[in-house]
C-alpha cells in the first residue's frame, strides 16, 4: 500500500522524422526543458521507538537540491516544514521526526525541491506514535462523506491482516486481505457506498476489532 501509481505518460513530437520523447505529466514543473523533477517510487511512515519513522524511495533524474520534511496535525492547519536533507543522488532517504505527541495522528509529505527552483509534492503519508501496547487503529475522518477516502490509521505497522467494510445488516461491502504492508496506514475507498451507518472489521493474528463508521 505504499506504491504509486505510474506517471501517465504523454507523447509529443514535431513531426514523423522526429524521436518521439516519453514526458511524465505528474512531475510538476514550470517549463518542459532541463532535467526532470525526481519520481517518487514509495513513501512510508510507522512507529520506531518512541518517534516516527520516514522513509520515502525516488527514482533521482538529476538536479535535486534537497528533500524538505512537512508535517501537520490531521486535517488540521498548513503544513511546516520540520527538516531538510540535502540531495545525494541515492534512490533512498530517511527522517526520524522525534518531536511527536502520543496518540495524536500526524499526516507527512515530502517537498523535492530541483536546483533550479522547481519542486514536486508527494502524497501525503499519515503516522501515530500510540500509548497503547496491542494492536488497534483509528479511522480518519469519521463521520465521513461518500466522495472521500477513509484512512485506518495503526498503532503499528502492518502485518498480514483481513480488512473488511460491513453495512448495519451484516452485509460485506469490501473485503482486502494485507500482507506485510510496510507503513502505518490503509487507505480505504468509499466509491460506490451508500450513505449509512457501516462497521470496519480489521482481522489480525487473533484479534478482530471493529469499528464504526458514519457515511453522510
Amino acid at each position: 500500500f505504499d506504491s504509486f501509481s505510474e506517471a501517465v505518460a504523454g507523447l509529443r513530437w514535431s513531426g514523423p522524422d522526429v524521436v518521439k520523447q516519453v514526458i511524465p505529466t505528474n512531475a510538476l514543473f514550470a517549463e518542459a526543458s532541463g532535467p526532470l523533477p525526481v519520481n517518487f517510487l514509495s513513501f512510508q511512515v510507522k512507529p520506531q521507538g518512541n518517534a516516527l519513522q520516514l522513509n520515502w524511495k525516488v527514482e533521482d533524474l538529476g538536479n535535486v537540491k534537497d528533500y524538505t520534511v512537512e508535517r501537520r496535525e490531521m486535517r488540521s492547519g498548513q503544513f511546516e516544514a520540520i527538516a531538510t536533507l540535502p540531495g545525494t543522488g541515492s534512490s533512498t532517504y530517511a527522517y526520524t521526526d522525534r518531536s511527536v505527541a502520543k496518540n495524536t495522528v500526524y499526516e507527512y509529505r515530502v517537498k523535492q525541491t530541483d536546483l533550479d527552483g522547481r519542486y514536486r509534492l508527494s502524497p501525503a503519508k499519515t503516522g501515530m506514535l500510540s500509548s497503547q501496547q496491542g494492536f488497534d487503529f483509528v479511522i480518519i475522518p469519521n463521520p465521513t462523506d461518500v466522495s472521500r477516502l477513509v484512512q485506518l490509521v495503526f498503532t503499528k505497522e502492518i502485518e498480514s491482516a483481513m480488512v473488511q467494510l460491513i453495512t448495519g445488516n451484516g452485509q460485506i461491502r469490501v473485503s482486502r486481505a494485507l500482507q506485510a504492508s510496510s507503513g502505518q496506514s490503509l487507505e480505504l475507498s468509499l466509491e460506490g457506498i451508500p450513505a449509512g451507518t457501516y462497521y470496519i472489521k480489521v482481522i489480525h493474528k487473533e484479534k478482530t476489532i471493529t469499528r464504526k463508521l458514519l457515511v453522510q
